[in-house]
Formats: structure tokens, sequence, C-alpha cells
């Protein structure tokens, strides 16, 4: 089981509304991957915008996705935490 994220290549999705199929390509920026997904895709999920898939790496070097999670933002930042939150706000 392996979990991966990135961003849905423009022009590689490719689907089958009857059999509810989806390939497409998922990269970092420098590498790609081949993702094949069954099922239904979350309402955010489309190319160019950022992903993290769920399943295994086939032995043709395809992944095969068991779930598809959108990104909501293409920019993370960790919660901070009280210690930094503290000097984050301004002191008065």
């Amino acid at each position: 089981f392996l979990r991966m994220g990135g961003m849905v290549a423009k022009g590689s999705l490719k689907t089958d509304q009857k059999n509810l199929t989806y390939h497409f390509d998922l990269s970092d920026g420098v590498t790609s991957v081949p993702i094949f997904f069954r099922g239904v895709p979350p309402d955010l999920f489309s190319e160019g915008k950022g992903a993290v898939v769920e399943g295994r790496m086939r032995s043709d070097g395809i992944f095969q996705a068991s779930t598809i999670m959108a990104k909501h933002a293409e920019e993370y930042s960790p919660p901070l935490d009280a210690k930094d939150a503290k000097t984050a706000s301004p002191q008065t």
C-alpha cells in the first residue's frame, strides 16, 4: 500500500464515464507516474489540480489507485503549534 501526491498533469486525463475508469499522470514537476483508477473521483479532481492517490504499483509501472483525494490548496503550511503561535502573533 502506497500513498503519493502531486499535480494531475494537463492533457493527461482520459476518462471512460461508462466504465468509471480514469487514466492520468501524477507529477511532482520533475517526474510523472501513470495512474489508473476505477470509481468515482472527488468533485475537485481535475487536470492541473493537486491530488493524493493511495494504492499499489503494478508490475507494468502503472499505479493502481484505490483512492483519490483532491487537494484543496496547492501549497501546504503546517498548523502552528502553541510555541509558534506565540511568536507569530503580535506582542502587546
